[in-house]
């Protein structure tokens, strides 16, 4: 009687790792990646190599190319004669990462409101102050701060932190 076993692993397309055109450790790499951030194998987890091989239904070769990559990347920790650990980031780390994210999703919304076009945006004329945010195209760069002539009549000084061109 033949038993069942794990189910292939599965890339972000849908796709058996397999069905990819890429190198087969990079295809590890990726699925190896998406794994641990996605904390299916959680922080301080060991990670062997037959163990990873089977999930992602390949050889053992490009799962010890896919760990020495994770290992520079800081996903894991490799530890001589007990084998490769999921990271477990300390206090200090989780904090900058965080400071890092904030600063960068303000940067990401401050120039995607200023690319934006009307047609981009058809709720770019609605007044700020039902919205929360001013009409696009209203602050100014090389100002640290503005005036927003709204829609409806009304007016607000606006920091932007005068950033550089």
């Amino acid at each position: 009687m033949r038993t069942v076993g794990p189910a292939p692993a599965v890339d972000a397309g849908g796709g058996t790792i397999g069905g990819q055109h890429l190198p087969l450790r990079d295809q590890v790499l990726v699925a190896l990646r998406q794994r641990i951030v996605n904390g299916d194998y959680p922080p301080s987890e060991r990670l062997t190599e037959d163990r990873l091989a089977e999930d992602f239904g390949v050889s053992r070769n490009p799962v010890r190319e896919a760990l020495r990559v994770v290992e520079a990347e800081g996903f894991v920790i490799m530890i001589p004669r007990r084998g490769a650990f999921v990271a477990s980031p300390d206090a200090t780390t989780i904090a900058d990462m965080f400071a890092v994210r904030a600063r960068l999703e303000t940067l990401a919304a401050r120039l995607a409101a200023e690319r934006a076009t009307p047609r981009m945006s058809p709720a770019s004329d609605v007044c700020w102050t039902t919205r929360g945010w001013p009409p696009i195209g209203s602050t100014s760069r090389r100002s640290p701060s503005s005036t927003v002539n709204c829609t409806c009549g009304s007016s607000r000084s606006v920091a932007t932190g005068g950033l550089p061109r």
